[in-house]
């Protein structure tokens, strides 16, 4: 919900903007609605997906500045018409990134949102499993390959669907709430509770240098195919690197921010 929100407060007047991974709108209506976005392209392949956008759009109003494309994007989205895209599939969306390429205004470019899954253990634990992603090239991406009998890099376990347990849910009928007054940390020795800060604090270090370097090799890997599209160099910057959520041990779901411009 956080990277909802950060959408949201986006002030996008005047923007037109295309959606890659549209779904039921989780980032298509803030932008609409709080960002006052000039028009979204909302590209995506789901049936169910595209009739649940459409009738949420109607009923925020906003119809009228969203065209919805249903289908696969590499074959449906538009061409030269945007000034942000977003890039919201995870683990990877490197099969959409010529396509996002290519949606940019080629004479002004614009921001591109690239979500994906990147590795934050120490390269030490990825012996034996190669550091670069198979799918799109780039370093720390955390796409494991589609063979459904590889193994998951040393160190890094595989974990069960995550159960919502955020503290404003409420507890199911019959189970009881325990007392907000009762602090369980209190009977934790001193030294155990400065080591799990410091190992959490240690875990929070690792993931932003792991997202920073996942970034600039994002803006490299960008570099290349604007030169290879448009023949002509373009400038890529990272803009803003944004730590979503932990998506499985050691592994984070990250967005970054790219700023894309022809150099002329």
């Amino acid at each position: 919900i956080t990277e909802k929100l950060r959408m949201a407060k986006l002030d996008c007047r005047g923007e037109t903007i295309v959606d890659l991974y549209a779904g039921i709108g989780y980032f298509t209506l803030p932008l609409l609605v709080h960002g006052k976005a000039k028009h979204v392209y909302a590209c995506d392949w789901n049936p169910g997906a595209i009739e649940a956008l459409r009738r949420t759009l109607c009923k925020n109003s906003v119809s009228d500045r969203c065209t919805v494309l249903p289908g696969d994007n590499t074959k449906v989205a538009p061409c030269g018409v945007a000034d942000r895209i977003l890039l919201g599939l995870i683990p990877c969306s490197g099969n959409s990134w010529a396509v996002a390429c290519r949606a940019l205004r080629p004479e002004a470019g614009g921001t591109l949102h690239v979500h994906g899954n990147v590795y934050t253990c120490p390269l030490s634990q990825l012996s034996g499993h190669s550091t670069v992603c198979s799918r799109c090239g780039v370093y720390r991406c955390a796409a494991l390959p589609e063979d459904t009998h590889s193994q998951p890099p040393q160190g890094i376990m595989q974990s069960q669907p995550a159960q919502d347990i955020t503290s404003h849910s409420q507890p199911p009928q019959g189970i009881m709430q325990s007392h907000p007054e009762e602090d369980i940390t209190q009977s934790m020795p001193t030294s155990d509770m400065q080591g799990s800060e410091l190992e959490q604090k240690t875990a929070s270090s690792l993931s932003r240098s792991a997202c920073q370097e996942w970034a600039s090799c994002l803006a490299e890997k960008f570099s290349v195919l604007f030169r290879e599209i448009y023949k002509e160099d373009w400038t890529v910057l990272v803009n803003h690197v944004e730590i979503v959520k932990s998506y499985a041990p050691r592994i984070v779901h990250s967005v970054v921010d790219l700023g894309c411009s022809p150099n002329r």
